[in-house]
């Protein structure tokens, strides 16, 4: 029973990052500029630029997909911590 198990988390791994891929992906293209999309068509270039270099909206696409998956990450160890591990460090049972 513990090896179906392990097997069944092994094989989410993969559906689970493919989902992620999707997402972040779609997102990426659908949005477009929120820069732009914020302040209309008639912000001033230099204000839009300073707005773009603030949130990091000027890093290539990788750069923003390396802090979307970091984030995923920590955020899915905080789950397991919280309900796998007790407040001592061990595991609960």
């Amino acid at each position: 029973m513990l090896a179906l198990v392990g097997r069944r988390l092994v094989a989410l791994l993969p559906v689970l990052f493919g989902i992620s891929l999707l997402v972040f992906v779609l997102t990426a293209v659908s949005l477009g500029d929120p820069v732009r999309a914020a302040m209309g068509q008639r912000g001033e270039p230099a204000v839009i630029a300073q707005i773009r270099r603030d949130y990091g909206l000027d890093e290539p696409l990788w750069a923003d997909g390396r802090c979307y998956w970091t984030v995923e990450v920590r955020l899915g160890e905080r789950i397991l911590r919280k309900f796998f591990v007790s407040p001592e460090g061990k595991l609960k049972e």
